[in-house]
């Protein structure tokens, strides 16, 4: 990665091209997806590290590959002849779905004459230095009792972390990635294909490094132009204390929320137009001196959201630098400030919508599970996970929905049933369901009244029939 904000200066930009905002967007491509999908049950912050993404941009892309009707979604996943989704595309490679042992992956660089043990490296677990530690795997046993010669086998194998061919991964135990065999998330590609295209693969790393260079620098300058210079200045001074104390590894959580909360009201101190105190004392004592300045004031709808934007500004410029741990740290705490938001009502939900017309369902508001369904329908039903779970997490309504057969058919039913229960919760009396309802209850009570109507005349002609009669 990158080096940290601290490092910045305005006359020592280093590139030709200057990026504008409207630029800024990376364009999502299959590989991407695939590492979505694989870590779809990691935390968020771990995503955004992995991917270098802002948190609401994993978010939105999560939500994308969940939409059936999206070109994210048809690209990822293969359909079936009855157009159901397949639940994973290693169903169709036929891999082995369990990760080679490491062992193996150890033998096979050893004794394979088609690969060279130099271009390899062990990435493993060391207690001492409690971090992780990138050693050449012919390296020589000089640190582990024993009469194994070479380092790399002398390691406990639960130690073992991740194996490297040249620059690139190809064994990892976290990611459940093997490519040295081809199995579990490896989905088929082996080592030997991974030789042959391993230039493409370096020139498309330094095309993607070089991108995001410029894109750090980029919301780096952003950042500096909504602080202004003095601000910035306080930023760079937070940012240097925390990369200090994460060398020795002596961070805490605490320090971590502190560096987030303090850079979030720098935010707000701008926004409010607050001059900045002269440059004594520590920066953190500066801001909050200032901040009580602002404490007490009402906080409308667009300072919140403005505040959630300027969380995602952040986790834009963390993603692409720091140290791994300190970087999910750090994206960790700025998405549990944006839930601890959301969670607040931070977020305006309602749906002022015209009269007649359903909400719009935004996928980042929904929870959504498959379950097996029941009653009658036979093993279709029964058997496998086509009912539909869905919750609507800012109103906590669900509904579900087994109507038919086909999963992606229940998902859009599910959806339509959510909107009309959404549409009832904000407009009431006025909603499309109250509305029809009041419209046939009319109905009925119109013809109600011209059946009472007819009978009536009709009673009343027989009754002068009768008259005449006598």
């Amino acid at each position: 990665m990158y080096s940290f904000i601290e490092s910045y200066d305005d006359d020592n930009e280093d590139f030709e091209t200057e990026l504008k905002m409207e630029n800024l967007y990376m364009q999502w491509n299959l590989e991407d997806d695939k590492i979505l999908y694989e870590n779809r049950r990691e935390p968020l912050s771990r995503l955004a590290s992995l991917l270098g993404r802002g948190l609401k941009g994993v978010e939105a892309r999560q939500s994308k590959l969940k939409d059936t009707d999206s070109a994210a979604y048809r690209r990822l996943f293969i359909t079936s002849k009855e157009g159901e989704p397949i639940d994973d595309y290693n169903d169709v490679v036929k891999v082995d779905m369990k990760l080679k042992p490491v062992i193996d992956v150890l033998q096979r660089i050893r004794w394979d004459p088609m690969l060279l043990p130099g271009d390899f490296h062990v990435l493993y677990y060391d207690r001492l230095e409690d971090d992780v530690i990138e050693t050449p795997f012919n390296s020589p046993n000089v640190n582990v009792k024993g009469r194994e010669e070479m380092f790399v086998f002398a390691i406990p194998e639960h130690r073992i972390m991740a194996i490297k061919y040249k620059e690139r991964v190809v064994w990892d135990k976290e990611r459940r990635l093997d490519n040295i065999f081809g199995s579990m998330n490896g989905n088929g590609v082996t080592i030997d294909i991974v030789i042959e295209n391993y230039s493409e693969w370096k020139r498309e790393k330094e095309k993607i490094e070089e991108y995001n260079r410029k894109r750090q620098m980029e919301i780096t300058r952003m950042i500096k132009r909504m602080l202004g210079d003095d601000r910035f200045g306080e930023l760079k001074k937070l940012s240097a204390e925390l990369k200090e104390k994460s060398k020795p590894w002596t961070l805490n959580d605490a320090d971590i929320n502190k560096y987030v909360e303090n850079t979030l009201n720098l935010f707000r101190l701008a926004a409010e137009g607050i001059q900045s105190n002269d440059d004594t004392g520590e920066a953190d004592d500066k801001i909050n001196d200032d901040l009580s300045m602002v404490k007490n004031t009402n906080v409308s709808i667009s300072t919140k959201k403005r505040d959630m934007q300027s969380l995602e500004t952040l986790s834009n410029l963390v993603s692409l630098i720091l140290e791994e741990k300190l970087r999910e740290k750090v994206l960790s705490s700025i998405e549990k400030n944006m839930k601890t938001m959301e969670d607040k009502g931070f977020i305006d939900t309602s749906k002022k919508v015209a009269i007649g017309k359903l909400p719009e369902l935004l996928e980042k508001e929904l929870s959504e599970k498959f379950v097996k369904g029941s009653g009658s329908g036979g093993q279709k039903i029964n058997k496998t996970s086509n009912k539909v779970v869905l919750l609507h997490k800012p109103t906590k309504i669900k509904v579900d929905c087994q109507d038919t057969r086909s999963l992606s058919q229940n998902r859009k039913i599910a959806r339509k049933k959510l909107q009309l229960k959404l549409d009832e919760y904000y407009n009431g009396s006025q909603s499309k369901v109250k509305l029809k309802a009041v419209a046939a209850s009319n109905k009925k009570a119109k013809q109600k009244a011209r059946r009472k109507a007819k009978l009536k005349k009709k009673k009343g002609v027989e009754k002068l029939k009768n008259e005449d009669t006598v």
